[in-house]
């Protein structure tokens, strides 16, 4: 009698859970029955097609249908751009109101590696670069040891996103030299004073009625002037005036002496007989060597 007490209390708390747990069941089972019917009688509404769509525009589309939208997956894709609807589950038919479309979103383009363009003219690399899917911006850098045209530099490097721009530094070869002043010197001294800032000079003797033999008269391009890094300059140098042999005016008219000799380069001077004869003689002499101007001295008869 002592030991069947604890066993009956023992059945009897046993016997309380049971019941407590078979009455949870039963409410459970009553609530996803209700569950259960109130979602059958929920009305139902035609998917909508939102592939191709934004996906902020696949949630208005969703929403007005009265439908959800849960978004499954992800994936790059080379031709989608970022948040485009790819895929939907399910594509067409009808959902129940509140029920969720799933839906499969771009994530744009996969990032790629931005290729090396070390050492590759301006065009090369941003055909490298068109060709992998980036937009090259070019600016311009000068300097004295890589040749013109030439990548000096690229950012961003290593794996960017496709579209990404990659700013390219290019060579714009060494930086140009000012033409110093040589007018007034030498030959030896102009070429010596270009070569110091790295410019060639090219003798050229001209005639000049006012610079002395030897002397420079002028460069080109002119002092200040801005020349390409190794370029050359033409350096003028008097070889003093230009001598004219004077024509033969012998038995011309005062008229047509004068034109020969303005053609000539030369002017006249005195007139020495009537103005309306023709001439015999000059002063200088015909053939005589003379300056260009020289005023020639007409004798007439």
């Amino acid at each position: 009698a002592v030991d069947s007490e604890p066993e009956q209390h023992n059945l009897r708390t046993r016997s309380k859970l049971l019941i407590a747990l078979a009455l949870v069941l039963l409410a459970a089972a009553i609530s996803a029955a209700a569950f259960g019917a109130s979602q059958l009688l929920r009305p139902t509404h035609a998917v909508p097609a939102v592939v191709n769509e934004s996906l902020t525009q696949a949630r208005k589309d969703a929403a007005a249908a009265k439908l959800g939208i849960k978004v499954g997956d992800r994936q790059y894709s080379e031709t989608a751009p970022a948040d485009q609807v790819l895929r939907q589950t399910p594509s067409s038919g009808k959902l129940r109101e509140g029920q969720d479309l799933v839906l499969v979103v771009s994530r744009g383009p996969a990032p790629r590696d931005v290729p090396d363009i070390s050492g590759k003219t301006q065009g090369e690399a941003s055909a490298a670069l068109t060709a992998a899917g980036f937009v090259p911006a070019v600016s311009p850098r000068v300097d004295e040891s890589v040749p013109k045209d030439i990548v000096l530099d690229w950012q961003p490097r290593g794996l960017q996103a496709k579209g990404t721009t990659v700013n390219l530094t290019v060579s714009s070869g060494p930086a140009p030299r000012v033409v110093p002043p040589v007018v007034g010197g030498t030959f030896d001294q102009a070429a010596a004073a270009l070569a110091s800032v790295q410019l060639k000079a090219a003798r050229v003797d001209v005639f000049s009625d006012s610079v002395a033999v030897g002397t420079v008269v002028s460069s080109e391009p002119a002092a200040s002037a801005s020349v390409p890094r190794d370029g050359t300059v033409k350096v003028n140098v008097s070889k003093g005036p230009q001598l004219i042999n004077v024509p033969d005016v012998k038995g011309q008219k005062v008229g047509e002496a004068t034109a020969t000799l303005n053609a000539a380069g030369l002017g006249v001077g005195q007139i020495y007989g009537p103005p309306d004869k023709k001439v015999f003689d000059t002063q200088p002499g015909r053939g005589t060597p003379v300056s260009r101007g020289t005023a020639i001295n007409l004798y007439t008869k």
